[in-house]
């Protein structure tokens, strides 16, 4: 099984608008929320689409129709549980937008006897928590281009330090499912 597939086009007007889009003030506000509500925030589609909208031409080229865009931030080492988002969707896109230069995304297999527990969020977003003794690592990727992932299989983000970091979720509708597994497994 493959956990991730990287996107093969050039992003650099994608990367252009994240910068003029992420300000300092953004990325303040982000990371003081996360600080209440937890890693995962959701947004506004629309608003994110009218501040980076060569994302269009990207969902377009792989003849995708994005359902939501939030954020997940990570303000600093207390965000590392290896969990499995609570979804009907089998994968999301990453985008790059703050210190992700040198932080992993990895993947697991659970190997251990215990039940995982599917845990509420202060955000309000359910997940599936894993004990790391019981997880063996299966791959990793770095997110420094629009990457897929899977998203029902243990994961978790490893920052190696560096934060805050804050990467830009795109989920697609359900229906895209198949063509996602195609896709992140060619």
């Amino acid at each position: 099984m493959k956990y991730y597939k990287k996107i093969d086009v050039d992003w650099t007007s994608i990367q252009q608008e994240i910068a003029q889009w992420a300000t300092t003030e953004l990325i303040d506000q982000m990371v003081q929320r996360s600080l209440n509500a937890g890693a995962f925030q959701g947004g506004d589609l629309d608003q994110v689409l009218s501040q980076i909208p060569s994302l269009l031409d990207l969902f377009a080229h792989y003849e995708l129709t994005p359902y939501s865009a939030s954020m997940f931030v990570i303000p600093n080492e207390t965000y590392d549980v290896i969990h499995v988002d609570n979804s009907n969707k089998i994968g999301r896109m990453v985008l790059p937008v703050h210190n992700c230069s040198v932080g992993l995304t990895k993947f697991f297999k659970h190997v251990g006897a215990s039940q995982v527990d599917l845990v509420t969020q202060t955000n309000g977003k359910k997940a599936w928590y894993f004990d790391a003794a019981e997880c063996e690592q299966v791959d990793s990727v770095l997110i420094d281009r629009p990457t897929f992932i899977r998203i029902l299989e243990p994961h978790v983000v490893d920052c190696q330090g560096l934060f805050p970091r804050l990467t830009l979720l795109i989920d697609f509708e359900e229906k895209f499912n198949d063509y996602l597994e195609e896709l992140i497994e060619s």
